[in-house]
Order: structure tokens, then sequence, then C-alpha cells
């Protein structure tokens, strides 16, 4: 239980900025509807299947918060949470290759999905490395 209690923790801590920053958030929202519009009235965006790829970076940024709760107070394994995030950023690039077509939408996706990810990687480097303030 206190495992789960310190994942959610280092989640609440990733995403916690997109709710702090509302006005950001919400400005990237419509900036990633407005680009999902554009790229579909031109034809360069399908509704089928593949828009599921724009929500691939979230299991990186799951699993990075994972390795920061398995691992925590461990700081010879500090790179497990570089692990994470160059796992994120893989997933991102798939998106980018997959949805080339409709690159503003993923572009938007990725700047909104930023946040998350480096926040992600501090918080689950920190929890390693047992550097609480």
């Amino acid at each position: 239980m206190e495992n789960l209690n310190h994942f959610l923790w280092l989640m609440s801590m990733s995403f916690g900025p997109l709710v702090d920053y509302w006005q950001f958030t919400f400005v990237m929202l419509l900036l990633t509807i407005g680009a999902a519009w554009w790229d579909y009235s031109k034809g360069k965006l399908e509704i089928n299947a593949r828009l599921l790829f724009l929500a691939l970076p979230l299991p990186g940024i799951l699993l990075t918060g994972l390795l920061g709760t398995v691992f925590r107070v461990q700081p010879s394994l500090a790179f497990l949470a570089l692990v994470g995030l160059g796992i994120t950023l893989v997933l991102q690039v798939i998106t980018f290759v997959v949805l080339k077509e409709a690159w503003r939408t993923c572009l938007c996706v990725f700047i909104l999905l930023g946040c998350p990810i480096l926040l992600s990687f501090a918080t689950a480097s920190m929890a390693i490395e047992n550097l609480w303030l």
C-alpha cells in the first residue's frame, strides 16, 4: 500500500503543474484542438485507430514514475530515471513518425505533455537518489 501511495504522489507531482498553471494548459489544449482541426480539415489526420498514437508517451511517464517508486532511496540506480525519460522520448518520436502528416497535432501534444514528461523524470530521480528537501 505504501508503494501505491508513493507512486500516486509521484504522479501528482508530475501532473500537478498542469492544474496549477491552468491558463497554460487551457491555451495548449486550444492549440492542440486547433492543430487537430487544421490537420483534419486538410486531410492529414483521420479519425481512426492511429489517433491513439497521440497518447503513446503516457505509458513512458507512468513507467518513469514506477521506476522512481520501485527503486526509491537507491542512489546507485539513479540512471533508471534517465532510462524512463529516454523511453518516453522514443515513444514520442514513434508518434511523430506514425502521424508524420499531422505533425502540428503531434507537436502540440508533445508540448502539452512536456511538463509531465520532465517532471516525472525529476521526481523519479529525486525519489531514487533520496534528494527530498
